[in-house]
C-alpha cells in the first residue's frame, strides 16, 4: 500500500520541498489550516490559535474561548513557498499516531516516488515529531539514490532532545474536562464523550511515550551531521496554548464597560494539579512552547537556529518565523 501524495509540480528548476507533519495532525496543517485537527483527531488547531477577545461574542453566557483567527488569512510556509514556485508534496500519515518507525516507512516511499518525478535537489520540512521522522529516515540506510537529493533540513518545534510532558499523561484527564465541553458541537454529550476519549486515548498511546527522553526511540537514534545536508531548527518560548476568559462588568463615567478575565489557561492549569517538583521546562515561559522545549527544539549539529515568543502551532503561521524558512533556503538554493 502506498502512502498518499498530494504533488504541486512548480518549478522543476527549484528544489522540491517535502512537508512532514507532527503527532496526531495531518497534511492540512500545512494545506488548509482551518480543516486541521490535533491531538488524533480530536480537536481543531485553530483552539491554540485563539487570542485574548476583543469583542464579547461568547460561546455560553460570559464565557469565550478567545477570537480565532480568520480562516482564510492562515498561511504556513507551505503557501509562501508554493506561491514562489516550489514544487512541494504533502501526504498525511496513515497512523498518525502510530510509532516513529511506521512513518518512517512512509516517508521512505514518498521518498522513493518523489525522486522518480523530480531530479533536482530536495528539502524536508518539518513540524513537531515530522523532525524526528526524517533524522530516523536519514539515519536508517535507507536508498542511497533517494538520500542523497537531499540537501536540506528544516525543523519546527521538533522534540530532538525529546519531551517530558509525555510522561505527564495522567495529569491531562482535568485539563481535557475542561475544554471539551467549549469545542463540542453544540454541547451535544455524545459528541463531548467521544472528544474526550479520543484524546485521552492519544495522549497514552505509545506514540506519546516514545517522545520521553529516556524512550528506546532516543536510546536508538544514531545520527549526526551529514555532509552536505544543511540544517536549520526553530524553536517557540511561549506556553500559553489555550485560554478561557469570562466577560465581566464594570462601572464607568461613561457607564458600564464590558472587559474580558482569564479564568484559566493551558498548561498555566498545570500548576495547580501538577507537584512543582515535575512542572516541566517545557510549561514555563521563555523555555517552552507548551509542548516542547527551545533546549530540546536545537539540533545540535544544526547550521542556524532561532527562538521565537511563540507557542508550538502558531510558529507554523507567523510572519517571522516564516521568512526565518524561506531566508535560509533562498541563501543556500
Amino acid at each position: 500500500m502506498q502512502s498518499d501524495m498530494s504533488v504541486d509540480e512548480g518549478d522543476r528548476g527549484k528544489p522540491l520541498i517535502i512537508f512532514v507533519h507532527g503527532l496526531g495532525m495531518d497534511e492540512y496543517i500545512w494545506t488548509d489550516p482551518s480543516s486541521a485537527r490535533i491531538l488524533g483527531g480530536a480537536l481543531p488547531i485553530t483552539v491554540l490559535l485563539s487570542e485574548k477577545p476583543l469583542r464579547c461574542d461568547t460561546i455560553s453566557p460570559n464565557i469565550s474561548i478567545g477570537d480565532l483567527p480568520d480562516p482564510l488569512k492562515l498561511r504556513t510556509i507551505f503557501h509562501d513557498l508554493r506561491d514562489r514556485g516550489y514544487p512541494t508534496v504533502t501526504w498525511s500519515q496513515r497512523r498518525p499516531a502510530g510509532p516513529v518507525d511506521s512513518a518512517v516507512s512512509e516517508l521512505a516511499e514518498v521518498m522513493d516516488r518523489a525522486v522518480r518525478r523530480h531530479e533536482g535537489d530536495i528539502v524536508l520540512v518539518c513540524h513537531s515529531r515530522g523532525g524526528l521522522i526524517a533524522r530516523k529516515y536519514l539515519a536508517g540506510g535507507c536508498r542511497k539514490e533517494a538520500v542523497s537529493k537531499i540537501r536540506a533540513l528544516i525543523t519546527v518545534c521538533t522534540p530532538h532532545k525529546g519531551s517530558s510532558l509525555a510522561g505527564l499523561a495522567a495529569y491531562m484527564s482535568p485539563f481535557v474536562k475542561i475544554i471539551a465541553p467549549f469545542i463540542s458541537v453544540a454541547g451535544d454529550p455524545s459528541t463531548l464523550k467521544k472528544t474526550m476519549a479520543r484524546v485521552t486515548d492519544f495522549i497514552k498511546s505509545s506514540a506519546v511515550s516514545e517522545l520521553l527522553p529516556a524512550s528506546g526511540f532516543f536510546e536508538t537514534l544514531r545520527d549526526g551531521k551529514m555532509d552536505g545536508v544543511r540544517c536549520l531548527t526553530l524553536g517557540g518560548t511561549d506556553p500559553g496554548l489555550f485560554s478561557v476568559y469570562r466577560w465581566k462588568q464594570k462601572r464607568t463615567e461613561r457607564g458600564s464597560l464590558s472587559y474580558p478575565e482569564e479564568m484559566l489557561s493551558f498548561p498555566g492549569v498545570f500548576e495547580k494539579i501538577v507537584p512543582s517538583m515535575l512542572y516541566p521546562d517545557e510549561m514555563k515561559k521563555g523555555y517552552g512552547d507548551g509542548l516542547v522545549t527551545a533546549e530540546s527544539s536545537r539540533l545540535p549539529w544544526s547550521d542556524e537556529h532561532h527562538d521565537f515568543p511563540l507557542n508550538h502551532a502558531k510558529m507554523l503561521f507567523d510572519k517571522r518565523a516564516r521568512e526565518t524558512i524561506l531566508s535560509f533556503i533562498d541563501a543556500n538554493f
